[in-house]
């Protein structure tokens, strides 16, 4: 970095024969002394030649004040436009540090991935045996998704992309909906597979529905993945039976909640109201783990475009009490300040872009939990840790609970989006409704006068 020393101004003519107030500035960079000017733009008289026994920093005359005035202003540009360099440079080698961190495949186009997908398939034993007509179609499959709006690292993938890409294919290109099937499956079989290692947080193309005529998000509540009453119970003493490990902990707190797990792992003890008094009354959702190429890190910025906040039961205090006792135990033991900026979930550090649970690696270690346990949905798949969050929606609907107020708590921008998702596990009492519209449909005209002759 150049590293600048006082400068000066003084009088100099230029090539068309007019006098302006010239400043100059010296600086050090390589060991070496160096100098650069510069013409201040402001006109002076032509210089008197005693001024050459004259100090430089005792520069007076006309406009002697405004050129030292604008020489600052240049002076400080130079400084300035150095640290500038300095922190570009910074930027550039933290950002070449965290793509050297980042996994090779996560840093592959969705396309170069499901190619590499395809490969290792077609040299594995059972891929060996696939027949020509399935290799073939294979091969159209993948030169559709290699598309503009899938031409993105695999980490950063969404579901809006996913239903952009098949739009466009379906509208703007007129491909069937065969072709579209068979490529759609292509691309989810492979995210399913990133998914599992861990390149992105979920399948993107889980949500999506091409059997049904355009691509959308599939509104049959048959496909959530969801305890009932008995499955809750089991879950809870299995939990019961492991003690408070984080994924324990998390999925508890989930269960109680309805958090996202991205969430439930950005929550921070200043998140929670109360904390410092260990009365911990209000939950605040304020900011959540999100990934990208780069990896995990914290966001403010909300899924629903809104952060939400709800009071805590008694369960929920007492699991934020455990959690307390023991962050505060492991602070003092690692000598961290317990300052509020620690992860409930996580482990102690003084820093707020560190010690949080990472979601990939709780949706990982859950799924050893759920296999080894045989922790089943409605349906008899396996329970993912979404499906606690849908457990504690479709739970607290079948027991009374207001749409509008589970949108709220679940953190939907919209009820509508509650709605849709949960629908089949809306109570409705068909008979006292049918009962209902039969009085108000069959009524007579006599009945009417009836009617109103009493009121």
């Amino acid at each position: 970095m150049k590293q600048f020393t006082e400068g000066a101004i003084r009088k100099r003519q230029k090539r068309n024969g007019s006098w302006e107030w010239y400043g100059e500035v010296s600086y050090t960079e390589d060991g070496k002394q160096r100098r650069v000017g510069h013409f201040l733009g402001i006109q002076c008289d032509p210089k008197d030649p005693d001024e050459e026994r004259k100090a430089r920093g005792e520069a007076k005359g006309k406009g002697s004040n405004d050129a030292k005035k604008v020489f600052r202003e240049w002076k400080e540009s130079l400084v300035e436009k150095e640290r500038q360099k300095e922190l570009q440079a910074q930027r550039e080698a933290e950002e070449a540090a965290i793509q050297a961190s980042i996994p090779d495949k996560a840093r592959m186009t969705v396309y170069e991935y499901v190619e590499d997908y395809l490969a290792t398939k077609r040299n594995s034993r059972t891929g060996a045996k696939l027949a020509i007509s399935t290799r073939d179609n294979q091969r159209y499959a993948l030169k559709l998704i290699s598309h503009p709006a899938l031409d993105k690292p695999v980490a950063s993938l969404t579901a809006r992309d996913v239903e952009e890409w098949l739009r466009t294919l379906r509208k703007e290109e007129g491909k069937g909906e065969a072709v579209l099937v068979k490529a759609f499956r292509l691309l989810n079989q492979a995210m399913k597979k990133a998914a599992k290692d861990d390149l992105l947080p979920k399948n993107p193309c889980e949500y999506i529905s091409v059997e049904d005529g355009k691509p959308t998000i599939p509104s049959k509540s048959g496909k959530v993945s969801t305890l009932d009453r008995p499955g809750i119970a089991r879950l809870n003493s299995l939990l019961d039976g492991i003690g408070h490990t984080h994924m324990a902990d998390c999925a508890r707190f989930s269960l109680l909640t309805g958090m996202r797990e991205g969430e439930i792992c950005g929550l921070r003890w200043m998140d929670v109201d109360g904390w410092d008094t260990e009365e911990f009354n209000v939950v605040n959702v304020r900011q959540a783990i999100q990934r990208d190429s780069r990896g995990t890190y914290p966001s403010d910025v909300p899924k629903s475009g809104q952060w939400r906040h709800f009071e805590t039961n008694q369960p929920m205090r007492d699991l934020l009490a455990y959690r307390y006792e023991w962050m505060k135990e492991q602070c003092e033991l690692e000598g961290v300040e317990f300052s509020g900026t620690q992860y409930v979930f996580g482990t102690p550090s003084d820093e707020a872009d560190k010690g949080y649970f990472s979601p990939g690696y709780l949706c990982k270690v859950w799924r050893y939990f759920a296999d080894a346990n045989n922790v089943t949905d409605i349906r008899g798949a396996r329970l993912t840790f979404h499906g606690l969050r849908h457990s504690f929606a479709t739970n607290g609907l079948m027991n009374g609970i207001k749409v509008e107020d589970m949108a709220k708590l679940l953190g939907h921008s919209d009820p509508s989006i509650t709605y849709r998702i949960y629908f089949d596990f809306i109570p409705s009492d068909k008979k006292e409704q049918m009962e209902t519209m039969g009085e108000v449909m069959s009524v007579r005209p006599a009945e009417k006068d009836e009617k109103k002759d009493e009121g």
